[in-house]
């Protein structure tokens, strides 16, 4: 293999499920010369471990709630020159990674980030953004720091190791936020890939509902004042502090109005974000001075690249379909699977826990925002359009 050597990460707690589903999407990768490092807890790695190339992962065990933390045990392992990170309720296309790492190597970037789309696999969750010295994002101008995205990073090891990791005081939340800041201090740049390759779900959590509500904001709070201890003037804390408590405010109003909180949890949530504010404000800086001699490097994939598998159908024919796609899966292809309905129903993306993507809508239904509501396709045209649409990030 000619690539160059990548070590992907996925740090995981009390997600087992979600867990192995992106571990499986990884798998998928056209870029071969990668291994896969897994940073989780006991369920998450039991997960795993039922995958049919379980024997080919790097697996570390972490019972921990600290994300910065298990991020840097990852890059113990890593023994790859790049190192990229993706989240546990998050897939990767798979041209996730050769486009990140010729991204970098094309333009000399220290790190590279990337769009990330939403749980319908259609919209952008987030896109080029930056981040100021008080913490907060606005669309990415030149000139600004450009803000990682921490499912869908790649830096260079060694430039990563030199920065010392992520800072393991960070435990939940602006841990990516740090390091792009001290990148950009170092004088490393940050590229961004302006193409759709990772699906975010926003998964429940110990810390958020399946509707994405808070169920505490204690770590939210802890984090944002460490970042300001890091990178904001003395003399502007207050007042970021101030408009990030009413930020706060604001998010938790519109969970009340649609439903997903109770009122009576705003008080005690927002006396969490304080406390948190209160903890961060004494949390040290915790850098790795050094990082392990990586064990060898460990290949996920050690076959060819393989021409994806395009299947398509209507609706009825789905039981079918579907066994066929999950059979090219299991093959080692990477396999999309389009069923469509004689309907005007927007379409939707999603990667199977067999392995492989599946689009489904209405024959004359939007697959993108732009797109009418109602559009006289014919079935051989709507196919055609849809992989055109597709191809340059999965075929």
């Amino acid at each position: 293999m000619n690539d160059p050597r990548a070590s992907v990460i996925v740090v995981s707690h009390s997600r087992a499920t979600l867990l192995r589903r992106a571990a499986l999407s990884i798998y998928f990768q056209t870029h071969r010369d990668f291994e896969l490092i897994i940073v989780a807890d006991a369920a998450g790695i039991s997960a795993v471990k039922t995958l049919p190339f379980a024997d080919r992962i790097k697996c570390v065990l972490y019972e921990n709630q600290n994300i910065s933390a298990a991020r840097n045990l990852g890059i113990d392992c890593a023994a790859g020159a790049y190192i990229a990170f993706l989240d546990d309720d998050a897939v990767a296309e798979p041209r996730w990674l050769s486009r990140l790492i010729s991204e970098v190597e094309t333009h000399g970037f220290g790190a590279v980030t990337g769009t990330v789309l939403g749980r319908n696999g259609l919209s952008v969750q987030w896109g080029d953004q930056s981040v100021d010295h008080r913490g907060f994002d606005a669309p990415m101008q030149k000139g600004n720091i450009r803000k990682l995205h921490g499912t869908n990073m790649l830096f260079r090891a060694e430039i990563l190791r030199t920065l010392g990791g992520f800072d393991e005081a960070f435990h939940f939340l602006y841990d990516d936020t740090d390091a792009a800041m001290r990148l950009q201090a170092a004088g490393d740049g940050i590229g961004f890939v302006d193409m759709p390759l990772i699906h975010h779900g926003f998964a429940p959590s110990p810390r958020r509902s399946a509707r994405r509500a808070p169920t505490t904001l204690f770590e939210i709070g802890a984090s944002y004042t460490q970042f300001l201890n890091r990178h904001c003037p003395d003399h502007q804390h207050d007042a970021a502090m101030l408009e990030f408590e009413k930020a706060q405010m604001r998010r938790l109003s519109r969970f009340v109005l649609r439903g997903d909180l109770s009122p009576l949890r705003v008080a005690p949530l927002l006396k969490e974000l304080r406390s948190g504010f209160l903890t961060g404000q004494t949390r040290a800086p915790a850098l790795r001075a050094r990082f392990d001699t990586p064990p060898a490097f460990q290949p996920l994939r050690l076959d060819s690249g393989q021409p994806p598998t395009l299947l398509s159908g209507r609706w009825w024919a789905r039981r079918a379909l579907r066994q066929r796609a999950a059979a090219a899966a299991m093959a080692g292809r990477a396999t999309s699977l389009f069923l469509f309905h004689p309907t005007i129903l927007p379409h939707q993306v999603r990667f199977h826990p067999d392995g492989y993507w599946e689009q489904v809508g209405g024959l004359f239904g939007p697959s993108d925002r732009n797109q009418a509501w109602f559009t006289p396709w014919s079935y051989a045209n709507r196919f055609a359009i849809e992989w055109e649409n597709i191809a340059a990030r999965r075929g």
